[in-house]
């Protein structure tokens, strides 16, 4: 279902080894963060539709810095329930991936990056890391 409702080809969402946190409430899952390890990764700047940088943008005016970045862990999708949006679900997921990936660490927020960012996404992303030029990777 969930492969489905992002448009995403079937099979894409577990066609690695990830880990998958859930946000249920009264025995529904009303979001979930889908995440991998990943190891590079690149930084994104965004500018606005007359060139110069800040605001939020159009999608399309997202660059990619070209010198890769380290990095630990991809979040590979991020689906949030639409009654539960705007509700900081999405923030503790992404809280529980940081805190739960290694034993004992806490991932920093540069050390995480985002996969097949949306609009939502990039706004979320932008307002999670406190930066417009958050990570992304293929």
């Amino acid at each position: 279902h969930l492969e489905k409702q992002l448009g995403l080809c079937p099979g894409w969402l577990l066609s690695v080894q990830v880990k998958a946190f859930l946000f249920v409430k009264e025995k529904k899952v009303l979001g979930s963060v889908i995440a991998e390890d990943i190891k590079e990764c690149h930084r994104v700047w965004l500018a606005t539709a007359d060139g110069s940088e800040g605001g939020r943008p159009p999608l399309q005016s997202i660059a990619l810095n070209k010198t890769n970045k380290g990095a630990i862990c991809g979040f590979r999708v991020i689906w949030v329930h639409q009654s539960q949006r705007r509700m900081k679900v999405a923030t503790r997921l992404l809280d529980a991936a940081r805190s739960h990936w290694m034993p004992g660490c806490v991932i920093p927020h540069h050390l995480c990056a985002f996969s097949q960012v949306t609009e939502d996404g990039r706004a979320l992303a932008q307002s999670y890391c406190r930066t417009s030029e958050f990570l992304v990777y293929k």
